[in-house]
């Protein structure tokens, strides 16, 4: 077999794993044990679209720069961050959307990594 074809096979095996850890992440944010302090239903409501862009983009920092962050957000007590809170109606969609950031942000730097090493 040339490493051609090895190397091919190597990129393909990590793209079904990366795939299949997407997919974990996503069954176990659905079927996790949910906190008696989180919404009853434990369903996610999507934003309206002057809300979406807020919480997707400090999502995106969150995932991105840490917790620290996010507690700095707090802090500052900006009625924008509402669903920071627990009991906020978007607040479960912020953590979907924290989980899927970070999973892509982890994915990322696999990558950038691996290709780095070679």
């Amino acid at each position: 077999m040339s490493t051609k074809s090895e190397e091919m096979k190597n990129e393909e095996s990590s793209y079904v794993f990366l795939s299949y850890q997407k997919t974990l992440i996503c069954l176990w944010i659905y079927f996790r044990p949910r906190s008696e302090s989180s919404l009853s239903s434990g369903s996610v409501i999507p934003p309206p679209p002057d809300v979406k862009p807020i919480i997707d983009k400090l999502a995106e920092y969150v995932a991105r720069d840490g917790p620290a962050f996010e507690q700095s957000i707090r802090i500052k007590n900006d009625p924008r961050f509402g669903f920071l809170e627990r009991d906020h109606i978007h607040h479960n969609y912020y953590q979907l959307k924290l989980q899927l950031c970070s999973v892509n942000e982890q994915n990322s730097s696999f990558i950038s990594y691996s290709f780095d090493y070679f």
